[in-house]
């Protein structure tokens, strides 16, 4: 499937709103609310159903007769499932519509409070892993279009606690790439991601904000323009003193703090680093709710604030082609709680974002899904879960993607080969620092890019040596204990790359659980080019000498270990004072920025970049 063969409203409208928290949508006023979000200019609708079918003639009048495409949740326990009830569901409402529709069969796993008894298993991730691709095909099968489990907010940057007291270690591995090793014909033919990007009282631009990074002070203007609750009725002075404490430097980014809008740039990089570009997002729940104010450095959502925020969002998911709608949690509730949430009968005046919706023509900001050669919906198509298909050429020598870090004591022995013989090359090795339960994983690929099979040895420094158990669906894997050091290769007639120093007793790290510590390493077969084909040597390239600086910047061991940033002030004054490569990332030690250099180390003033000083080592 194509973008444009995903359902859309006739008005091609990314604005989207989350209805009730009740499972029974056929509640009274429920055609005047309908009604009211077409006037908004509404195109999708999240509503939440019992798995019975409860909302049937609701969904047909919100498509039927007000052009709002249903995305339909299903109120089912973790991790999720679709039995005979739910495929009978599904093949009703598609009948009624027309049409494929959205559904959600999971909410949230990654919170204990989704687990039966409030009680998250330590596998969490997996086991919702391993549901999505069991009923993602039966949703497909009984005609409806099935997303990824939701994740609350910040399940990728940070350790989180939950109102239980639970910690709810981040998410450090592409949960998107697993879920299409196990089934790659999930996504592409009618999967999409579902995801909960609230913004958690943070502006727009968190976590790269100024406030964020570098404690920019609250302005007279900026105090006065809230109401003193909206700041707690807290001073100008304790409201900089925070910002002062908790700013957290110019490296900080979405892959440390993704508790804000922003989140979504996680799941479109999962899904760019896959090459899957016509798989929908979705913010099934999120936006900016009233009094909502989890980070003290800023102002909780007012009703002057709520309009301009909402407009902003639609403004900045226009132009992401695969970014379909924002349904803002949430209309109404009839089910008690979620009162100053609510824009609707709820306990806060929502009434000015309301009236500037139902004001501004769709488009306005943007916010249109704009494709060429759209079709109606028409008919669920049969899904096609492993269609045939092209064997691609073999590919170019692959390239070692490091992702383990400093301090990891990992090391890779690179093998050659003889030309037009096939070997085995480690092309990524990455690491899991927590939520992997000490586990090894191996991926492999042959020389089209395409999952194989073959025996992966491996050789504990106690002298044991075994074969990594392969699992049909998953990769290779293996549980590791605790005094294991281990090596990792490929028998078989082909020679192969090695890694080794695999182990998980990192106990001095701060933020590791040394008992969590996982790896992920992929191989793949690579036919070695017989250089003597050609006797004509290539033709040089037209290159310059920033382009040949950066790619020796992204090349220091381990590849990409050291940014390269041409506008940086250290690397300036090292290049004209000759003091040759980096040896550190910059870092700050008390207000100064660091970083070494082979000759010398270079600090200065955070900010004052005009006056660098040096020290020698």
């Amino acid at each position: 499937m194509r973008l444009q063969d995903f359902p859309i409203p006739p008005n091609k409208s990314k604005r989207g709103m989350h209805g009730s928290a009740s499972c029974y949508p056929k509640e009274g006023n429920w055609r005047e609310r309908l009604a009211l979000c077409r006037d908004m200019g509404i195109g999708f609708y999240k509503f939440m159903e019992d798995g019975g079918a409860s909302g049937i003639e609701v969904y047909k009048a919100c498509w039927h007769e007000f052009g709002i495409v249903p995305i339909i949740r299903f109120y089912i326990g973790t991790p999720g499932q679709c039995g005979p009830r739910e495929e009978d569901t599904i093949k009703r409402i598609a009948d009624v519509l027309g049409f494929a529709t959205y559904f959600e069969l999971c909410n949230e796993p990654d919170l204990p409070i989704e687990w039966p008894n409030k009680k998250q298993p330590q596998d969490w991730l997996y086991r919702s892993i391993d549901a999505y691709c069991e009923y993602a095909p039966k949703v497909l099968a009984a005609g409806g279009l099935p997303g990824t489990f939701a994740l609350a907010s910040g399940a990728f940057g940070q350790l989180r606690i939950d109102e239980g007291g639970n910690e709810i270690p981040p998410i450090k591995v592409n949960f998107l790439q697993l879920i299409h090793n196990k089934n790659p014909g999930i996504f592409g033919h009618g999967g999409w991601v579902s995801m909960h990007n609230y913004d958690i009282s943070h502006p727009l631009d968190y976590p790269y904000d100024n406030v964020n990074r570098y404690g920019t002070p609250l302005t007279d203007s900026e105090y006065i323009s809230a109401p003193p609750w909206a700041w707690a009725y807290r001073t100008m002075e304790s409201i900089n003193q925070e910002r002062a404490a908790n700013k957290n430097g110019p490296d900080t980014s979405i892959w440390t703090d993704d508790t804000c809008f922003n989140a979504y740039m996680v799941f479109q990089s999962h899904l760019e680093e896959l090459g899957l570009t016509e798989v929908p997002l979705i913010t099934t729940e999120g936006g900016p709710t009233m009094t909502r104010r989890d980070d003290g450095r800023y102002c909780a959502m007012h009703e002057s604030l709520h309009p301009l925020v909402v407009a902003d969002i639609y403004r900045r998911i226009g132009p992401i082609r695969n970014y379909f709608t924002y349904c803002h949690w949430m209309l109404y509730n009839t089910t008690g709680g979620w009162m100053t949430d609510c824009w609707l009968y709820g306990s806060h005046d929502y009434s000015r974002t309301i009236s500037m919706m139902k004001g501004t023509p769709v488009g306005t900001w943007g916010e249109t899904l704009d494709f060429e050669d759209v079709a109606p919906p028409g008919p669920p198509l049969p899904p096609v879960l492993h269609p045939p298909g092209p064997v691609t050429p073999p590919v170019e020598k692959p390239i070692l993607t490091w992702l383990i870090p400093d301090w990891n004591e990992a090391e890779v022995t690179e093998v050659i080969g003889a030309p037009g013989k096939t070997v085995w090359k480690l092309t990524r090795a990455d690491i899991a620092p927590d939520n992997m339960a000490n586990t090894l994983w191996a991926n492999l690929l042959d020389e089209h890019g395409q999952r194989t099979q073959a025996t992966v040895v491996v050789q504990n420094v106690n002298g044991d040596e075994f074969v990594l158990p392969h699992k049909p669906g998953e990769p290779y894997n293996q549980p590791m204990w605790k005094n294991d050091r281990l090596t990792v290769f490929i028998v078989d007639p082909s020679v192969s790359d090695s890694i080794k120093n695999i182990h998980g007793a990192y106990w001095d790290i701060p933020g590791v659980n040394a008992f969590h510590v996982g790896y992920i390493l992929t191989f793949q077969k690579w036919i070695v080019s017989d250089e003597t084909e050609s006797s004509e040597p290539p033709l040089p390239q037209p290159v310059t000498e920033d382009n040949i600086r950066k790619q020796a910047w992204n090349h220091i061991y381990p590849v990409g270990g050291i940014r390269f940033n041409p506008g940086a002030a250290f690397q300036a004054v090292a290049r004209t004072r000759g003091y040759g490569a980096p040896v550190t990332q910059e870092f700050d030690v008390g207000g100064y920025r660091t970083q070494g250099f082979v000759l010398r180390i270079l600090y200065a003033v955070i900010g004052d970049w005009q006056n660098i000083k040096e020290v020698a080592w």
